[in-house]
């Protein structure tokens, strides 16, 4: 939809990760509120693994998209002269 911002979405492969996330928080809920179990411990720290690990994976793949297209878009023309070198007139 917005192409221009594609390099910063992060990938569909993450979508596990967020499933996962819900997951726990859902299956907390249903423990709670139907069972009167707490089946997690502390599920909010099992949802803050499930995050922190998306943004590890996300940060990943985000460098691995973004440093090759800035090394493209910074490389110099061929056909410039480096700087300090003489440039022929013939």
């Amino acid at each position: 939809l917005l192409v221009k911002f594609e390099i910063i979405y992060p990938p569909g492969t993450l979508a596990l990760v967020a499933g996962i996330n819900v997951l726990v928080r859902l299956s907390d809920l249903i423990g709670v509120h139907v069972f009167h179990v707490h089946l997690y411990e502390r599920a909010s720290e099992v949802q803050e693994l499930c995050m922190y690990y998306f943004v590890f994976l996300y940060l990943m793949e985000l460098k691995g998209r973004v440093l090759p297209a800035a090394a493209r878009s910074t490389l110099p023309d061929e056909t410039a002269a480096a700087p300090g070198t003489p440039v022929s007139h013939t």
